[in-house]
């Protein structure tokens, strides 16, 4: 168990035992684990997408754009915000 749990911190789950009694913890553990293969760790991983399934968005034949004004970010989450769209930019996402 202790083994299955470094791995899932070196992912980056934070999976410290809190609240929960002993039991909980280990199938809360044993299941990140047994689906670590689904999480992403790196951007660069989002680079492929992904082609298990192809999706037409249906709409209305009478339908329009809605426009919306940009939710107003503070500095530190634009920063954030800009950092995150230049990694997508340079990823060609």
């Amino acid at each position: 168990m202790e083994e299955k749990i470094k791995v899932l911190q070196e992912m980056g789950f934070n999976v410290k035992k809190t609240e929960l009694n002993a039991e909980v913890y280990n199938d809360f553990c044993n299941l990140l684990y047994s689906y670590k293969d689904i999480f992403v760790t790196k951007l660069s991983d989002l680079a492929e997408g992904s082609h298990v399934i192809e999706c037409r968005i249906l709409t209305y034949p009478d339908a329009k754009p809605v426009r919306m004004t940009p939710y107003r970010l503070n500095d530190s989450m634009r920063a954030l915000w800009i950092n995150n769209w230049m990694n997508f930019w340079r990823l060609g996402l």
